[in-house]
């Protein structure tokens, strides 16, 4: 992927639902229990990439926006964002 195709990925993901990919999955339940008190229902979806092994998502159906918003000014480190088409 090249960088301006992640951007591109990037604004689709602030337009539509996508995935945020978290990391592990003590940070996943961390962020979602961060988006819980801030009043976002999220789940955590499991992913699997060739390059880092197993990793874990926060999906905030109809709110992805503010939740990514939210994650970030708790500190909470996201390592992309990915549409949803495609994932189960």
């Amino acid at each position: 992927m090249h960088g301006h195709d992640f951007f591109i990925i990037a604004v689709l993901c602030f337009m539509k639902d996508c995935l945020i990919l978290i990391g592990s999955m003590t940070k996943a339940l961390q962020a979602q229990k961060i988006l819980e008190q801030h009043g976002v229902k999220s789940d955590i979806r499991k992913t699997i990439n060739s390059k880092d092994g197993c990793g874990y998502c926060v999906f905030a159906p109809n709110n992805t926006k503010n939740a990514i918003l939210v994650l970030q000014k708790n500190n909470i480190k996201i390592k992309g964002r990915f549409p949803l088409e495609g994932f189960s």
